[in-house]
């Protein structure tokens, strides 16, 4: 299809239908002598912003010396506080584990006994029925205490 401008007469006068004219777009440049038609780029000057100072380019990711953080200071000093340390973790772990909890014994008998007992006596429990990682455990803690009441070296894990 072909486009046609509509012919627009003035009074008395003939005309030729008039063309449409379509301009190319050039593409922009930041400097205005390559715009004007020049098209060297050697000739453009470096932007203000890349001169090197104090032998240390200044550019993307380098900023200038007087705005970078001083020595020791923080990126963001009013960020996220640090974590408060919580309360002595092994004086916690002790604590717990010198607790007195009640058991009741093969024989239905109430027992008082520490917590750490408690858990060994389970894990002995479940050593006895085939438990190989509670088995495996019982006898490091065997030879760990062995090894610590004999005076002896080692008692590391069994392999």
């Amino acid at each position: 299809m072909e486009f046609r401008m509509p012919i627009v007469r003035k009074a008395g006068a003939a005309t030729a239908p008039v063309q449409p004219t379509i301009a190319k777009k050039r593409k922009r440049t930041l400097n205005p002598k390559l715009d004007a038609g020049s098209s060297d780029r050697s000739e453009a000057p470096a932007p203000s912003n890349a001169e090197p100072r104090a032998g240390k380019p200044v550019g993307k990711n380098s900023p200038p010396e007087e705005h970078q953080f001083q020595k020791g200071q923080s990126g963001n000093p009013s960020g996220r506080p640090k974590r408060k340390p919580d309360a002595d973790t092994d004086s916690m772990i002790i604590g717990l584990m010198e607790e007195l909890i009640t058991l009741r014994t093969a024989q239905g008998k109430k027992k008082k006994v520490t917590r750490a007992e408690g858990l060994m006596r389970a894990t002995y429990e479940r050593a006895v029925k085939g438990d190989i990682r509670a088995t495996k455990l019982m006898f490091e803690t065997y030879a760990k205490g062995c090894c610590q009441r004999d005076g002896h070296a080692g008692g590391g894990p069994i392999d």
